[in-house]
């Protein structure tokens, strides 16, 4: 009878027990990884994600930092450097932003051993559950003979479950996911009396802990209004570690050139943020400004006088200067050089020559080119336009000569001017 009893209703009991005990266990092993050793150099290698001293498995929002802590140890010590293997996962963005271990001590049984801690940060972007695949983990340790070996070890798989924080955040909806958030805002105008033309600066500064830059989302828009044209500068990210902890930046400066007069307004802007410490939902907003700006038509002559004057003064002159050139080409004919440019673009090889000789009549008095220099290589220019030569080259040169611009350096005569001449 008491055997049947103890069936019926203890062993129920001891069988529910077992199932979530068992349950436990696999729920710890899923989120903390066991110890992984070496037996042949004593090396262990321990991984886990989030806080270690969890009793139980973690729960972690969309894009919050997580991190994956490897530690590795030896009872003697490492020889070189620890290499972390790569670690790939769709829809988390997994960084290694310190690239230096932590480096401590630890006595056991009254022997030292060497530790490292490694740290990956993990940037989960959707819902849902996560595995960590095997990551391999190589070092080279010391042994008692005094050499050294290399070890190759693997942390065991992990998964941990990730959830979206608030229901009160759209799915569409830029927002943040931080410890801590500080937001500064500067503006610089050109004068106090701001006008149509004049520029107005806008840069907005956000910091943020235990996050990436290029996770804070964009503040300033980038549309321009009929009352001012945006002129965007490239944003600034800047990702760094201060004293253990990882802090962000993002900063973001646009340029407002004022189309019109009358009251302009900037609108403020809001930024959703989840307090991964608080765990609750906070709204950050940087103030907006409101303009008056001055379009009258003073201010408009004010703004662009120096374009009107000087495409005053650059039509005024142009006009003169045709009236000019006119009126000397039709009493004086039209300028030597011109003539000759004409001549030689139309190939008109004997008025290209007459030009010649005409600007050496009139400048020197001289009616020969081969007694104007007695040099080689005039002798030779001269000689070949006598010839009949049609190179423009050569009509060019000599009219530079007679009109003393040239300084004569070279008295190597060229072979194309030997072979005409012979």
């Amino acid at each position: 009878m008491l055997n049947r009893i103890c069936r019926s209703y203890f062993l129920p009991v001891l069988v529910g027990f077992g199932l979530l005990f068992s349950g436990a266990i696999n729920a710890a092993s899923s989120f903390k990884n066991d110890t992984v050793k070496d037996s042949k150099t004593s090396v262990e290698l321990s991984a886990w994600v989030g806080d270690k001293a969890a009793t139980s498995p973690q729960t972690f929002t969309v894009k919050e930092q997580i991190i994956l802590s490897i530690d590795v140890g030896t009872p003697r010590w490492f020889t070189s450097g620890t290499r972390i293997g790569g670690l790939e996962m769709a829809d988390v963005i997994v960084k290694q932003r310190n690239p230096m271990a932590m480096n401590y001590t630890e006595r056991r049984q009254g022997n030292t051993w060497s530790k490292q801690r490694w740290e990956l940060t993990l940037y989960p972007q959707k819902a849902g559950q996560y595995t960590i695949a095997p990551i391999a983990v190589e070092m080279t340790v010391s042994l008692p003979s005094g050499q050294s070996k290399n070890v190759t070890l693997y942390t065991k798989s992990m998964t941990f479950e990730v959830t979206t924080p608030s229901g009160m955040i759209a799915k569409d909806e830029a927002w943040l996911n931080a410890s801590r958030v500080d937001v500064s805002q500067q503006w610089q105008t050109s004068t106090d009396d701001l006008k149509v033309g004049q520029a107005i600066t806008r840069t907005v500064t956000l910091k943020a802990d235990d996050t990436l830059s290029i996770l804070i989302p964009q503040m300033l828009s980038l549309d321009s209004q009929n009352s001012y044209q945006t002129y965007v500068q490239p944003t600034q990210f800047d990702d760094r570690q201060e004293r253990g902890n990882y802090r962000s930046e993002r900063i973001e400066q646009q340029t407002y050139v004022l189309q019109q007069g009358g009251e302009i307004e900037f609108p403020a802007i809001e930024l959703k943020w989840w307090n991964s410490d608080k765990q609750q939902l906070e709204l950050v907003t940087i103030e907006g400004k409101t303009v008056e700006v001055s379009h009258t038509l003073s201010s408009w002559l004010s703004a662009y006088w120096l374009w009107l004057v000087c495409l005053g003064g650059l039509t005024f002159g142009l006009i003169v200067g045709f009236f000019v050139a006119h009126n000397h080409i039709k009493t004086h004919g039209a300028p030597e050089w011109w003539t000759l440019r004409v001549a030689i673009k139309s190939h008109r090889w004997s008025e290209a020559r007459v030009t010649i000789y005409r600007k050496l009549r009139l400048q020197h008095q001289e009616v020969e080119l081969a007694k104007h220099q007695d040099n080689e290589l005039w002798q030779a220019e001269s000689q070949a336009l006598q010839s009949g030569s049609t190179e423009s080259k050569i009509f060019v040169s000599l009219w530079r000569n007679i009109k003393g611009k040239s300084v004569r350096k070279r008295t190597l005569i060229p072979k194309s001017l030997k072979k005409l001449n012979e």
